[in-house]
């Protein structure tokens, strides 16, 4: 056993004194997220904060050399449970890599490092042709580990292809570029070309840290559009809105569209803050809305929007839907989570909840809903605002070519109360559980036939021989 002070010597020998802490007090600072009530916290021995490829190369090579587990984060906004040092080691934390490095107009890309901000990155794009993805509550470095979320990319079309290439850092401390991005005299020329040779090696860290950390990614950015606009419309059922929503993203003329239940729209776009933890208030405000509301939103020019329009109000039509008026503050509030922007955004975390993801198809969805409803009646879920049976509480949003669903279903729980925590852990545990079984293509790893899970641990034995990666999947041999 190699000791403490011999590793934390090491570390600062490489990225300088002031970048290697020690101290608990530091450390417990990355030891929990939003998910960790479910996920169980973590605290890393070391927290490390490289300034550049090589530093973290270097440190990579050294826990590796020590078979110290490693765990990577930017700035600590996690809301999935992905970044918790749960089996302790280093915590390498990536925020002082932020540089844009080019933002090319011609092929609609930024190359960023990890520690680029989404506000930084938006910044950049002012005055320019092109625009970035925005994805809520996440540094765009954090988001390359989930590739698929945000107003743009929850467009089928778009879904896969936000990322061009990926320059990462392997457990032996070796860079590796994807693509054409690996391509000897590609990579200054035309590093623009996502598939090259064989598999696509740039999905290896998809939805976890676990094979690698990505130093350099080339992002897919957006054409800038004349005119942008939100649109809002009332279902009182949830088979005609879902089927709704698929028409209107089969067409390709949105940059996104999704679904939420009234009461995740009422927080996120309650007029006052406080106005979430009276239940009065937050009773009078759901009271008004309608059941379920479609949210879409549509860029081009003046005269492709005024069709745009005219096709959605059509497709909206024919499901019994109805366009939403809101007025004042409560339009305010909803145009500054539309788009991303302002605490608005981020009000969907505003009490303690967890989420419950599903990747379905509409007929698989309906029996979803069906399933949260029974097992919130079975383990006795309640709104932590009224107190009341909890209502159902979801986000989601077409992907897949348009032909599957991602849900994202809240589970809500006081924190101040123990048996509510327990409640709902018991509640996500069986959702997960149960829905599994009957259609939900979520990616979780392990709940795939055995020969996918072998494959994939195979792999990761070959990449990182000493385990040392730790993401959300747990990786035993």
């Amino acid at each position: 056993m190699v000791a403490k002070k011999t590793i934390e010597k090491g570390l600062k020998s490489i990225v300088g004194e002031e970048r290697v802490s020690t101290d608990p007090a530091d450390n417990a600072a990355y030891s929990s997220d939003v998910m960790t009530w479910l996920l169980a916290e973590g605290m890393s021995d070391y927290l490390v904060a490289p300034s550049n490829v090589e530093e973290t190369q270097e440190v990579v090579r050294l826990a590796n050399k020590y078979k110290i587990p490693v765990t990577v984060v930017t700035y600590g906004t996690n809301v999935a449970g992905l970044a918790i040092a749960r089996k302790g080691g280093i915590m390498l934390v990536m925020k002082r890599l932020n540089r844009i490095l080019e933002i090319n107009e011609d092929t609609q890309t930024a190359t960023i490092e990890p520690g680029v901000t989404h506000g930084k990155l938006e910044r950049a794009c002012y005055g320019k042709s092109v625009i970035p993805m925005h994805i809520i509550g996440s540094p765009v470095g954090s988001a390359m580990a989930i590739p698929f979320f945000g107003q743009h990319a929850f467009n089928g079309r778009h879904r896969c292809d936000r990322i061009v290439g990926i320059e990462m850092v392997l457990a032996n401390g070796e860079l590796i570029r994807t693509g054409s991005f690996a391509a000897p005299g590609c990579e200054t020329l035309n590093p623009y070309n996502r598939y090259g040779a064989g598999p696509d090696l740039a999905a290896l860290n998809y939805g976890n840290w676990a094979f690698g950390v990505f130093t350099k990614a080339i992002i897919r950015l957006f054409p800038r559009q004349e005119v942008t606009e939100y649109m809002l419309f009332a279902f009182s059922q949830l088979e005609p809105a879902l089927r709704a929503m698929l028409k209107i993203e089969k067409r390709d003329i949105t940059l996104g569209t999704n679904l939420t239940t009234k009461c995740y729209f009422a927080r996120i776009t309650a007029p006052d803050p406080e106005m979430l933890s009276k239940p009065e208030e937050m009773k009078k405000l759901r009271s008004v809305l309608p059941e379920f509301i479609l949210q879409t939103y549509i860029a081009g020019t003046p005269e492709q929007v005024a069709l745009y329009r005219k096709l959605i109000e059509k497709d909206v039509s024919e499901y019994g839907g109805a366009e939403l008026h809101l007025e004042g503050r409560k339009k305010a509030k909803a145009d500054s989570q539309a788009w991303s922007t302002g605490m608005a955004c981020n009000r969907q975390f505003q009490y303690p909840i967890t989420m419950s993801p599903c990747w379905c198809t509409i007929p698989v969805a309906l029996r979803m809903n069906d399933l949260v409803k029974e097992l919130f009646k079975k383990h006795d879920i309640r709104d932590p605002v009224t107190g009341e049976p909890a209502e159902i509480d979801f986000w989601c949003g077409s992907c897949e070519r348009c032909v599957q669903i991602f849900f994202n279903q809240s589970v809500p729980w006081d924190p101040l109360k123990p048996d509510t925590i327990e409640k709902a852990r018991a509640c996500w545990l069986d959702f997960i559980i149960h829905s599994v079984g009957e259609g939900n293509a979520i990616p979780l790893f392990g709940s795939q036939a055995p020969e996918y899970v072998r494959i994939v641990n195979e792999i990761k034995k070959t990449i990182d021989p000493n385990n040392v990666f730790k993401g959300i999947i747990s990786f035993e041999f």
